[in-house]
């Protein structure tokens, strides 16, 4: 396991790459066909898109997580050494991303670190690991192995980590995801009811106002007031299995 570095797929990032190339293409077609700028201007355009576009591949290809001796590093938007000694728990949960777009991984790598700290393992994932022909499940179990293997005789779990470690086992997601959806059904709730009040012109001057209702004010009231109700069920539910596991450990019925 040590040694071990995931990256995103050849195959990905090639698709990535010639869909960058197409639409340079069309982009360059364009602007080499504008008669409202000079031979510089289109160089300039044509040179300062090229230049972003590769900045931009060349970022994610950075991308990495890399497994050795004493630390994982995970490298994305930031980077971040973690050694074996301060992880908490390594687990798979749900990509919250799942829920709102279909062409993401459905599942990813979370570390717990001993401060709370939630770390995503970049590209240990079900989809990019199925593209180098590896398993998810195998691949965790290997790094948990590695983990407790490596953490030291120093090593000791903290209570709060676990138990939000725990907790999201539990649930799959956190309570301010949860009201993702319900927010995402009333804004649709919303864009119907204002297509169908500005076909009917039912309203006159009050459209404005009830529109911004409909689909700003809405969805947002709702996304909160689920997700405080999230978090509120959690804890009740978590207060009540303590009860239930105090008496247990009394040996008095539950």
């Amino acid at each position: 396991m040590p040694g071990t570095a995931y990256r995103i797929s050849r195959k990905v990032l090639a698709a990535a790459g010639g869909a960058a190339a197409f639409g340079l293409i069309g982009l360059i077609r364009e602007v080499a066909t504008d008669e409202t700028l000079d031979a510089a201007g289109k160089a300039w355009t044509i040179g300062a898109t090229v230049v972003v576009v590769g900045l931009v591949l060349l970022w994610v290809a950075r991308f990495s997580t890399t497994v050795t001796d004493d630390h994982i590093t995970a490298r994305a938007a930031r980077t971040r050494r973690i050694l074996w000694s301060d992880i908490q728990d390594i687990r798979i949960e749900v990509n919250p991303g799942a829920l709102v777009k279909s062409n993401v991984p459905k599942q990813q790598v979370i570390v717990y670190r001993t401060s709370g700290a939630r770390v995503v393992l970049p590209f240990v994932d079900e989809k990019n690991l199925a593209n180098r022909r590896l398993v998810l499940e195998t691949e965790v179990a290997a790094l948990r192995t590695a983990w407790q293997q490596r953490r030291g005789p120093q090593w000791r779990p903290v209570p709060q980590v676990q138990q939000a470690a725990a907790t999201m086992a539990r649930y799959g997601v956190s309570s301010w995801v949860v009201g993702l959806p319900w927010a995402m059904l009333t804004l649709a709730a919303g864009v119907i009811a204002t297509v169908v009040l500005l076909l009917t012109d039912a309203l006159g001057d009050a459209f404005g106002p009830v529109m911004f209702v409909l689909m700003v004010i809405a969805p947002v009231a709702v996304y909160f007031a689920v997700c405080i109700g999230s978090v509120v069920a959690r804890r009740r539910d978590a207060a009540g299995r303590a009860v239930e596991a105090a008496q247990e450990e009394r040996g008095s019925p539950v």
